[in-house]
């Protein structure tokens, strides 16, 4: 039989039914029905409503990206880990995420700089704060964890400033390097554009 033909003699009952569940941003959860034989097609049925608009990724992200010998970047589930902190000779860790988080101030030089993930973030403004810090690092010869929660958008988007500062580097040149090393990252378009523009001026 030729594709032409079987496309032609399709029937959608041949479909296998199937459901899918669907979490708004709004938190509720339902379940989408196709072709079930309980409920109509395209119905959906309301299953609960959840504090968090989005699925949670119970599974710990404990890739680190190597940025230079002294500036390393990754999520805030690194910070948990003493051992590997240890491992990777950390010497002091910068928090740019909303919340405080100082697990072993005994072993490491914390600093927090609060960010939102969000475009109108006015990124340039904390950016300076971060900046002196790696200075400090530099000069006591530190190495230095910068993160934010996932680790996608507000600690690369430093991370980023901080080697276009000491390398002169431009943007693409700076977010290729950091995207090498953790692949994942993803800066919102705030900061694109906010770092793009203090590369021109």
């Amino acid at each position: 039989m030729s594709l032409l033909q079987q496309l032609s003699e399709f029937k959608k009952s041949s479909l296998r039914k199937c459901s899918t569940q669907v979490t708004t941003v709004g938190g509720l959860q339902y379940v989408e029905f196709r072709d079930a034989k309980d409920c109509p097609d395209g119905e959906t049925q309301v299953i609960g409503k959840t504090e968090y608009p989005y699925v949670l990724d119970l599974n710990p992200d404990l890739q680190v990206g190597k940025i230079r010998s002294n500036l390393f970047l990754g999520s805030a589930d690194v910070c948990g880990d003493l051992q590997m902190l240890i491992h990777l000779g950390i010497t002091h860790i910068l928090n740019v995420s909303t919340e405080c988080m100082a697990y072993y101030p005994e072993n490491f030089v914390y600093s927090h700089v609060s960010m939102l993930d969000i475009p109108e973030e006015n990124l340039l403004k904390k950016l300076e704060k971060c900046q002196v810090f790696y200075s400090e690092v530099k000069r006591v010869c530190g190495t230095l964890f910068v993160h934010c929660m996932a680790g996608l958008s507000r600690a690369p988007a430093v991370v980023i400033f901080l080697i276009m500062v000491d390398d002169k580097l431009t943007f693409e040149d700076a977010y290729t390097q950091v995207k090498q090393q953790r692949p994942t990252v993803k800066l919102n378009s705030g900061f694109e554009i906010q770092l793009k523009h203090w590369n021109i001026v």
